[in-house]
């Protein structure tokens, strides 16, 4: 196969000149041999040390210019020598033909210690002063230098030649250029006699490409085609089955009927090397656009981005239809595994929808490597099985790359076989900035930089986003971690999410850089909810990254997320997080528990990314420049406006107008106009003239008219009028800041959706639309009806995310103070409360909306239409929840102030899927009752058995008369009787003593798996929660502890012998009272 290699390959080496540097022992003709090379002759006396000499890049036939550097082994000239080796291309290594140390030197101490310097460049080994060696003591060059070659495998080529006699010296530079154009260490492993990966990579890429009917051979015409376009010649027929039989000679697999193989294809080029034809591979792969890496040269993939900090480069629409095509071509579960079976021409056998590892391998067979097995793509991505992608996580995976390194990933499309350009496979998004003024944004990846203390939760943040388990095993992040996702939204379209954890110990580097949060589209600040240092890291974390952002106009939307809900929340924690992202203008902290697998929070946090102009935090001295900024801005324009506004509108006189309205607007215009020409007149103008038609003032020669002298005076007092009327347009400004600051804490109910949804974005609450619930709801249809509650009827609904919620109606007129409801119970937060998700105010409608609770509550256990389906539920089934919902009310009586439930209930206490129970109702009269003292009350029914008598007497509510409520809640839960119907059994409670006839108010459907020292210790509590006055029942905190107690006990006292059958122990006499 013939070609003009050297012109094929100098063609595409993106080489722009070669230096070569010629190092050895003093003595063995390096410099003479330079001087041979640069006149073609022979010189006598040469220099120590040559100057560098320069050849011109028509002197060979590579034609680029050549450098060739002399060096001196003296230790004076060590550093240079040192630094001459490492910039060269490739090193020139002589020894003395007549002198053998010289070689022996060249493996002892030359190329030992270019290896110590990591000096990676061909080497070529150059035998001086042949005219002197004795040819009696001859022995051949391959035999000489073979195990020298097979040591260092670094030496491409050796050649002996002589300056005196001008023998082989054009060779020497002609073998040089050979070797840094035509390198054999990327294409062949010499200890193994194989090609290297990337090599095979490369050219099973380029089979790939001219296979074109995709049947895995390539056939005459297609060898043929491969011949033309590489080498611009064409194959005879006769040439053809020449180059299959030599083939087929030393690799039978490599031919069959159809043509030529792939295996085939690689063993031809492998023979090409064997030959020394290194130039014609070189050949193959310069056509296709690869470098001495092996990798597609940069004049391929550089493209002028022009990006500024806060552009993002993403995928476009061509592009994801080609990797959608490229993921359906490998998704395979075909057990088969053939090496000629390459992936253009696998057609799938079975398609599962997932992409397992050896799809993956065959994917990225014709990159260099797997781009996806190194940081920052490894594990970053939701995997399926065993370890398999499906095509959200593939796709998400290419959205990060591209993201990440837009040239890389244009480079690995290339390599699959996308033939556009950068223009066709990627768009360039607007500036953040500009998002932000227009509040919007059309980006599709977003990024999230997740902040936070060490051991607060960012892991497995990150690990949940890719559906990774969850783990109780703390491992320290050292270095920047990444997942990514696509998260579905609630109009059904999708977003490709990147989260990058930045560790604790980083943060100060990465706000070293200026532009450090221009890459992040919404910042994650995470804590331990039940750790009360964590929060304070956590919150100067958010101050740092606000200010950050306010000094360099890079501000970015936050959110604050509440970790490891699953725990007891730190009250102090809570209540301060709620008021300093209320006073910084972000979402109330957002509670999760990645054990509990809550992945709402990726909704939000994607949801608040797309709104870029809400949720960005101020700090006070962002507030205060803010201020002055805009303050400084408006009396500017103030300003301008009184100077600017229609100068040559001068009237001789006023004329008469129909309407009082244009009269005073015309005199305004005539004020205006003097006031101008009055300033004219103090500053002493030699000569002004304005003249326009009627309209005229006439100022010259310093003469004073009557116009001239009210323009002065006019303009004087305009001075202070506008100094004036600047500082208390100022000061309406900061009232109007001020009122509009009051106004977020309450809301219009005639405001519509649109406007609401700011609102909630600003400060914490998830605003539906009424749409959205009539259709979750089925237009509040009956049959989702399932209960009442303060507010109205409560319906059940299923959202288009597939979350199940309960959606409380207000039945009353709207409330104007509905937002502040909305926002004081979003900050509520506990695993024993019910959660509050949202809201909705349209059409003079008021709805709160809250998760679902499936197991109803607990009244409906025990006495109502589903307690068959109870079964037995026992004494220590029911002290749990009686703990979790003790839990839920001291929670609320921890606050600051106390918040008072004022309508609990046995009604009130749900159940979940485990038997979590969770108070519902908690803050719905909050608005009045949230004060230290007793609250006035609106509910004073006598009917009612959970009231407190305190309460029908005073009418005013406390925490103790929630101690009563859940007194009886505590009888319910252990008769199982509705006290409603039988309000005796309380007064015998009262009068409890000694626990005589205890077991007649005991549930039977208990069973006897307890002890009666444990269920006297509970009817006490309840007797002590019943007591009148309320001053001398105890504290929920003190009713949550004797509950702990007494379950503890019980579980020490009691063992399940049986159905029914109970051991009690000596323990019994520790619940004496």
């Amino acid at each position: 196969m013939t070609c003009d290699a050297a012109a094929a390959a100098s063609g595409g080496t993106g080489q722009a000149s070669i230096q070569v540097v010629v190092i050895g022992d003093a003595g063995t003709g390096k410099s003479t041999l330079i001087e041979a090379i640069a006149t073609e002759s022979f010189v006598a006396e040469v220099p120590h040390l040559l100057p560098p000499v320069h050849l011109p890049s028509n002197s060979y036939r590579y034609s680029v210019p050549i450098t060739v550097v002399d060096t001196s082994s003296r230790p004076e000239y060590e550093e240079k020598l040192i630094a001459e080796c490492k910039a060269a291309d490739i090193i020139i290594l002589t020894y003395a033909c007549n002198c053998r140390p010289t070689l022996d030197r060249l493996c002892t101490y030359w190329i030992p210690e270019l290896r110590r310097l990591e000096v990676k460049v061909p080497m070529l080994v150059v035998g001086c002063k042949l005219d002197l060696r004795d040819d009696r003591l001859h022995v051949p060059l391959d035999q000489v230098m073979e195990p020298i070659m097979h040591q260092f495998r670094e030496i491409q080529t050796c050649i002996e030649c002589s300056a005196l006699r001008q023998i082989q010296i054009p060779e020497v530079l002609d073998y040089a250029q050979k070797a840094v154009f035509h390198p054999t260490a990327p294409l062949f492993d010499q200890e193994t006699d194989t090609l290297k990966p990337r090599c095979a990579r490369a050219l099973k890429r380029i089979f790939i490409f001219f296979d074109h009917d995709r049947d895995g051979v390539l056939n005459d015409a297609e060898l043929n085609n491969f011949q033309v376009t590489c080498f611009n010649a064409a194959l005879q027929s006769s040439e053809i089955m020449s180059v299959k039989r030599v083939i087929q000679d030393k690799i039978p697999e490599g031919v069959d009927d159809c043509g030529l193989t792939l295996i085939g294809f690689i063993c031809l080029h492998v023979l090409f090397i064997e030959r020394g034809s290194l130039e014609t591979i070189w050949a193959v792969l310069r056509k296709f656009g690869y470098d001495n890496y092996l990798k597609l040269r940069d004049e391929l993939l550089s493209t002028t981005l022009n990006l500024t900090p806060d552009q993002t480069v993403e995928l476009s629409v061509e592009a994801l239809d080609f990797l959608k095509e490229i993921f359906h071509m490998f998704d395979t579960n075909s057990v088969v595994v053939l090496f000629t079976a390459i992936w253009l021409i696998i057609y799938p056998v079975l398609q599962d929808g997932v992409l397992d590892l050896y799809d993956i391998d065959e994917l990225f067979s014709t990159t260099p490597e797997n781009p996806w097995s190194e940081h920052p793509y490894k594990n970053t991505a939701e995997k399926i099985g065993f370890e398999g992608y499906s095509l959200e996580g593939f796709i998400s995976q290419w959205a990060f790359m591209t993201l990440q390194d837009p040239k890389a990933s244009l480079a690995n499309l290339m390599y699959l076989g996308y033939t556009g350009d950068f223009a066709s496979a990627f768009h360039i998004t607007r500036k953040r900035r500009l998002d932000r003024k227009k509040k919007q944004t059309r980006r599709n990846v977003f990024q999230c930089f997740v902040f936070g203390p060490k051991n607060a939760g960012k892991t497995a943040l990150l690990k949940s986003f890719i559906g990774r388990k969850f783990s109780e095993k703390y491992s320290p992040t050292k270095s920047f971690r990444f997942a990514t996702n696509v998260v579905d939204l609630r109009n059904g379209t999708k977003r490709t999410l990147v989260m990058r954890e930045v560790p604790e110990q980083e943060v100060k580097n990465l706000l070293s850089n200026k532009e450090s949060l221009a890459a992040c589209d919404i910042a994650a600040f995470v804590y331990d909810s039940s750790d009360e240092n964590n929060w304070k890291k956590a919150r100067e974390l958010l101050e740092q990254v606000a200010s950050h952002g306010e000094n360099t106009g890079f501000e970015v939307p936050c959110l604050v997320i509440a970790a490891k809900d699953d725990l007891d929340p730190y009250s102090l924690s809570v209540e301060d997080s709620t008021r300093v992202a209320f006073q910084m203008g972000i979402e109330s902290p957002i509670p999760v528990s990645m054990k509990l697998r809550d992945h709402n929070v990726f909704y939000r946090i994607v949801n608040a990314a797309q709104l870029p102009h809400l949720s960005i935090p101020q700090t006070e001295d962002g507030k205060s420049r803010k201020q002055y900024l805009r303050f400084i801005n408006q009396s500017l324009v103030f300003v301008s406006v009184l100077s600017n506004v229609d100068n040559w509108l001068q009237y001789e006189e006023l004329p008469k107008r129909a309407h009082f309205f244009s009269a005073a607007l015309e005199l305004q215009l005539r004020l205006q106009d003097w006031l101008l020409f009055g300033f004219m007149q103090q500053e002493k103008t030699p000569q002004a003239d304005y003249t326009n038609h009627k309209r005229f003032i006439i100022y010259r020669n310093g003469e004073r008219t009557l116009a001239a002298a009210l323009g002065g005076a006019a303009g004087a007092v305009t001075v202070v009028g506008i100094t004036v009327i600047i500082f208390v347009y100022y000061c309406l400004l900061r009232n109007r800041s001020i009122s509009r600051t009051s106004e977020t804490n309450s809301s219009d109910p005639s405001l519509q959706a649109g406007q609401n949804v700011e609102t909630a974005e600003l400060h914490g609450t998830q605003c539906f639309t009424l749409e959205e619930l009539n259709l979750a709801t089925k237009n509040f249809n009956s049959i989702n009806l399932i209960g009442y509650g303060l507010l109205g009827q409560v319906h059940k609904g299923l959202l288009q995310n597939g979350i199940l919620v309960a959606i409380e109606r207000r039945s009353s007129s709207p409330s104007p103070q509905f937002i502040e409801e909305v926002r004081y119970l979003s900050s509520i937060r506990h695993r024993n409360l019910v959660s509050l998700l949202g809201y909705c105010q349209e059409n003079d409608l008021q709805m709160l909306i809250y998760e679902y609770i499936p197991n109803g509550s607990v009244s409906t256990r025990l006495y109502g239409s589903v307690q068959s389906l109870t079964g037995k539920l026992e004494f220590k089934h029911r002290l749990s929840i009686a703990i979790g919902a003790a839990k839920g009310m001291v929670h609320l009586h921890s606050l600051n102030p106390p918040l008072i439930h004022t309508n609990f209930s046995t009604m009130k206490v749900l159940l979940g899927e485990d038997l979590t129970p969770k108070v519902a109702g908690a803050g719905i009269r909050g608005l009045l009752n949230r004060i230290d003292c007793a609250a006035s009350s609106s509910r004073t029914s006598e009917d009612d058995p959970f009231l407190d008598p305190d309460v029908c007497a005073s009418g005013r509510f406390s925490v103790k008369s929630d101690v009563y409520s859940f007194g009886v809640f505590l009888l319910e839960l252990v008769t199982g009787r509705d006290v409603a119907s039988d309000r005796s059994i309380i007064h015998q409670t009262q009068n409890y003593q000694d626990g005589s006839d205890i077991l007649k108010l005991v549930d039977n459907r208990m069973g006897s798996n307890f002890s009666p020292e444990g269920i006297k210790a509970f009817m006490w509590l309840i007797a002590w929660c019943l007591n009148s006055p309320s001053e001398e029942r105890p504290s929920m905190r003190f009713v949550e502890l004797e509950l702990c107690r007494i379950h503890e006990k019980e579980m020490s006292l009691t063992t399940v012998m049986g159905e029914g059958t109970t051991t009690v122990t000596l323990g019994s006499q520790l619940f004496t009272t």
